[in-house]
């Protein structure tokens, strides 16, 4: 379809085209009530060296303090180990079971360089975010101590775990809300613009292919009245096939005006002998159609004198 139609067709059903952006305005408010926000969390864990090594670095030097957060450079590996094993799908089916509904991701703190694990969890609820980061930070901590067990090291040489924060109020999170909203206004504006615009072309195109009746209310009656003009300019007379039509009075009357019209010719001019003088009439007789008429007495009067 030209958008140059579709763009007229919409202005022409002005209002139609406005009670469907109602319609999609109040259908997206009422999407994101129904959907509603998500709560996220955020809690960070640092690795923390053991300290067997700590005291074995230090003891050459005696200015080196016992402090394991001097060591945390060598950590990294660990750090990408236990994030591959919160990855895993046996953790988020934990994580899932006991909070339905919340979604977590554990990566690294793309701002330090140092071994922190950045933990972030989305639920439907307040409740269930606090509920879910509680149990995701204390997950990432027995993970660290089942891959280490699993390995064979004994406690004193195992890198160990500390909370650096935790959020305690979860934030409302309304992009998605938005997100889902926006898409369902959109979907119902532009199937309700979309109806308006077919069934204006189905009903233009009825238009054009439907006769006027007006129109043919007037050809009917022109065509009567030129057949009744044929039928009144037909001759009086007998039809080639037919019977004879009746003589009438009139038609006597035309008849008999033609037979003195014609006795009056054949006679030709009168004539006088005197004064008071009849005139002297011939004895003729005409044939009318083959028809043979007694015009006048035979015979010729001689007037007095």
């Amino acid at each position: 379809m030209d958008l140059r139609v579709f763009a007229s067709t919409l202005l022409r059903r002005w209002y139609l085209t406005l009670a469907v952006l109602l319609l999609a305005v109040a259908a997206g408010a009422g999407l994101t009530q129904v959907v509603g926000p998500t709560y996220s969390a955020t809690s960070s864990v640092v690795l923390i060296p053991p300290e067997a090594p700590a005291d074995k670095e230090a003891a050459p030097s005696e200015y080196a303090p016992e402090n394991p957060l001097l060591y945390l450079g060598s950590l990294t590996q660990s750090r990408d180990l236990l994030l591959t094993s919160l990855r895993s799908q046996r953790v988020a089916d934990g994580i899932t079971e006991q909070v339905p509904g919340a979604t977590y991701e554990a990566v690294a703190d793309a701002l330090s360089s140092g071994p922190i694990i950045v933990l972030t969890v989305e639920a439907p609820s307040s409740e269930g975010a606090i509920e879910a980061i509680e149990l995701v930070t204390r997950t990432a901590g027995t993970e660290l101590v089942r891959l280490q067990k699993s390995l064979g090291i004994t406690d004193a040489n195992q890198i160990g775990s500390f909370r650096l924060a935790s959020d305690t109020e979860p934030t409302a999170e309304h992009k998605k809300q938005v997100q889902i909203g926006v898409v369902g206004a959109a979907g119902v504006a532009l199937a309700g613009l979309l109806l308006i615009a077919l069934g204006d072309g189905l009903r233009a195109r009825r238009g054009r292919s439907a006769p006027v009746v007006g129109e043919s209310s007037a050809a009917a009656g022109d065509g009567a009245a030129e057949d009744v003009e044929r039928v009144d300019g037909v001759e009086d007379g007998p039809a080639e096939d037919g019977p004879a039509r009746p003589v009438t009075d009139t038609d006597a009357a035309d008849a008999a005006d033609g037979v003195a019209g014609a006795y009056g010719a054949a006679q030709g001019p009168r004539k006088r002998t005197g004064r008071g003088a009849r005139s002297v009439r011939v004895d003729p007789s005409a044939t009318d159609d083959g028809v043979d008429r007694e015009l006048a007495p035979a015979g010729v009067r001689t007037p007095r004198r």
